[in-house]
């Protein structure tokens, strides 16, 4: 997808992130699971997801963080969450 995005060693615990994955362009990098946690909406129902850095390609969908948020407008819990 693209090769510019943020090194995982330079990525901050619960921060926020704009970047390019199918389903987000938000993520909230969550250290101590590895991953990145987005809001999904699928079927009409709206929940968080985990999904990988692209240093840990699993085969499965990637997120590429590429700038840091400084104010998030919404909260992503680092939890399998339902709205």
């Amino acid at each position: 997808m693209t090769t510019n995005y943020i090194p995982k060693s330079q990525l901050d615990h619960g921060a926020y992130y704009d970047g390019l994955c199918r389903n987000a362009s938000l993520a909230r990098w969550d250290e101590v699971s590895g991953t990145f946690w987005h809001w999904r909406t699928k079927f009409g129902q709206k929940f968080t997801e985990s999904i990988s850095h692209p240093e840990d390609d699993d085969g499965f969908d990637l997120f590429y963080p590429l700038k840091k948020v400084e104010r998030a407008t919404t909260v992503i819990p680092m939890e399998v969450t339902t709205l």
